[in-house]
């Protein structure tokens, strides 16, 4: 069990190079100190920021890529244009909402969730 740990940590950790590489950002995120407060915590407004860029980034990518209209029509693209348009409502789900979240909560799970839909947060 700890090899198959090991692998997929070494994986993992790939994979984020790879991710973060293209996006022609430095990895891991500890080369970022600007991120994180005094408490160690994310600092919500510079995390949004980069959001947005890989986000751009991202919109970019996706409107560079031309569908033949005979696979417009499959199912398969369907089905994907649909979890796509999820996808676009679940990222703004907590947009105009902001969390306080106390020292009894698990700030650090809280923190990535409330990012990635959208809203933010105050400790």
């Amino acid at each position: 069990m700890g090899t198959f740990t090991e692998f997929y940590i070494a994986l993992l950790k790939f994979v984020n190079y790879k991710l973060y590489s293209d996006c022609g950002m430095a990895y891991p995120v500890a080369e970022y100190p600007s991120l994180a407060t005094t408490t160690s915590a994310l600092d919500c407004k510079k995390v949004k920021d980069l959001q947005t860029k890989i986000r751009k980034l991202f919109d970019k990518g996706e409107q560079n890529q031309d569908i033949d209209e005979a696979f417009k029509n499959s199912p398969e693209m369907v089905r994907l244009f649909a979890r796509q348009e999820v996808a676009r409502k679940q990222r703004k789900l907590f947009e105009n909402c902001v969390f306080l979240l106390g020292r009894e909560t698990p700030i650090y799970n809280l923190q990535y969730m409330i990012l990635s839909f959208g809203g933010s947060y105050i400790l």
